[in-house]
């Protein structure tokens, strides 16, 4: 019984967590393009036909796991979110894990030799701490483990998706955005009329810039606050994909810090409890 109700937890917290992440990219993707009425009291998808049966929405549910799933892949192989056992973490990563956790990131495992070999050292130590860890660790051990674990889960596979929907969200408040603000809208006119595809590109690539050097999280709160001074001003399409956006560098900053915390986690209890169950 304790196998099936983890089991069940496990499809509750992984695969649920697929299928809201591609989800909402699929969505942001059909609202951009025309395909969600949000004009009237309810909200209407146009491509959803009126005689949609059971096969239509599991055929749906199926496409949302296989876009959240392959977006959180996607990004890891990027190096923009991390599900692997071990990482080296930079500045802003360990100076926000020594804000959180209140104590200075020291790597694990200072005793394995520093050199080319290190990386898989500390990764095969890691994966067999795992295993005894599972074995031999107490309840209490493993509950904490286990939400350790499900965070990183929700943040490396929410974070890559919001950012995807706040990005497509972008396209559709970008026009509105600068006819509404006709300072910028005359400075970049010509740009927009002749290369709307340039110019969107060139934000979207901004964005992951700042992303992929993971210095996103410094920002975060000055954009915080443009959003909130500014957000009367901006059209809803515009205040949602920057809102979208912040969200989710929140979200992939928020899952390199919890699996720094797994990391540490599992060389306490490899020197604290099971040293003497590990050969």
């Amino acid at each position: 019984m304790s196998k099936l109700a983890k089991s069940f937890r496990n499809f509750i917290i992984r695969d649920i967590t697929y299928i809201i992440g591609g989800a909402s990219v699929i969505l942001s993707f059909l609202y951009v393009w025309g395909k969600i009425d949000v004009s009237k009291n309810s909200v209407n998808i146009n491509i959803v036909p009126k005689s949609a049966n059971i096969i239509f929405y599991i055929i749906a549910i199926g496409l949302a796991y296989a876009v959240g799933y392959c977006l959180q892949q996607i990004f890891s192989l990027l190096h923009i979110v991390k599900t692997a056992d071990y990482f080296k973490p930079r500045f802003p990563l360990r100076w926000l894990y020594r804000c959180l956790a209140g104590e200075r990131w020291e790597d694990v495992f200072p005793d394995i030799p520093k050199g080319k070999r290190r990386r898989w050292d500390v990764t095969k130590r890691l994966r067999r701490a795992n295993i005894i860890i599972n074995e031999k660790a107490s309840q209490d051990d493993k509950i904490h483990r286990e939400w350790l674990a499900t965070f990183v889960m929700i943040c490396t596979t929410l974070g890559p998706c919001t950012l995807v929907s706040g990005i497509l969200l972008l396209w559709k408040g970008l026009p509105t955005f600068f006819k509404t603000n006709l300072d910028i809208y005359t400075v970049f006119k010509p740009y927009l009329e002749n290369y709307p595809e340039i110019a969107f590109l060139v934000i979207v690539a901004v964005i992951m810039l700042i992303v992929l050097t993971k210095l996103s999280v410094l920002l975060v709160p000055f954009a915080f606050i443009l959003l909130v001074v500014f957000s009367k001003k901006l059209a809803f399409d515009m205040a949602l994909a920057l809102s979208v956006i912040l969200v989710s560098i929140a979200l992939i900053t928020l899952g390199w810090i919890k699996g720094l915390e797994l990391m540490k986690n599992t060389e306490i209890l490899y020197y604290r409890k099971l040293q003497d169950y590990i050969p």
